[in-house]
This record gives C-alpha cells, structure tokens and sequence, in this order.
C-alpha cells in the first residue's frame, strides 16, 4: 500500500502538534500571564507565616495575618499546617472565627483565630519538607 505525500506531510503534523502543544506556555498550571515575570514565577509556598498564640478569656487564640486564606501556610511550635478554610460562628452571643487546618500528618483540626498584622508574623523561608 502507498501512502501520498499529502498523506505522510499530514500524519507528521499531527505526531508533532500530539508533542508539541502541551509544552506551550498556556498549558503549564501555573501560567498567569496578566501579572508581572517576578510574580508569575514566584511559587505559592516559598513563604510561610509564623502564628503566635494569645489568651483571649482563658482560650488559646491564634493571631494570624489580616489575609489569611484557604490554601495559606502556617508554621505553629514548628509544625507546618495548611488552612482549609475559615469560617465565622456564634459561640454564647460572641462571633468567634474558626480556621479548620490540617497538619502534615493528614489530621485536621479546627482553631479559633484573631485576625491581625504584627511585624512577629513576618514571611519565613521555606521549611524543608518533612516526610
């Protein structure tokens, strides 16, 4: 059986576009192409935020940034624990916020937290990765 020319050109640009699109840029998960090269290079978990605890009517609360997020990192007595989500309760007339964290070890745990901005949760170099 022979094949055309047209035939073999077209079977080629089909192998090579089957190669070659998933290697474009728009095709990488963390293209973002509206901001700056310094941000859009920058990896989400280089910087990770130290949480100190206070007292509040004799309940441990965390103090965490203004911006705390789904998906932020936390670093608590030198464990890293990730934020799931944050969500606002009513506890005895009081509005208390929670943040549900789960730690490196796949435990989840829920914590009340205080929303504030302090030069003591400045940004912490990445921690190795504990296995």
């Amino acid at each position: 059986m022979q094949t055309s020319r047209r035939t073999a050109c077209r079977a080629a640009l089909g192998l090579a576009a089957v190669v070659l699109l998933p290697l474009r840029p728009q095709a990488h998960p963390t293209w973002r192409p509206n901001l700056p090269r310094w941000r859009r290079n920058r990896s989400p978990h280089l910087a990770r935020r130290r949480v100190l605890v206070r007292w509040v009517r004799g309940r441990p609360v965390w103090v965490v940034p203004v911006g705390i997020a789904a998906g932020w990192e936390l670093v608590h007595d030198d464990r890293l624990m990730q934020v799931r989500e944050t969500r606002v309760v009513m506890h005895d007339g009081e509005r208390r916020e929670l943040a549900t964290v789960v730690d490196a070890g796949g435990r989840l745990s829920e914590v009340e937290i205080l929303r504030e901005d302090t030069p003591d949760k400045a940004l912490e170099p990445a921690l190795e990765s504990r296995s």
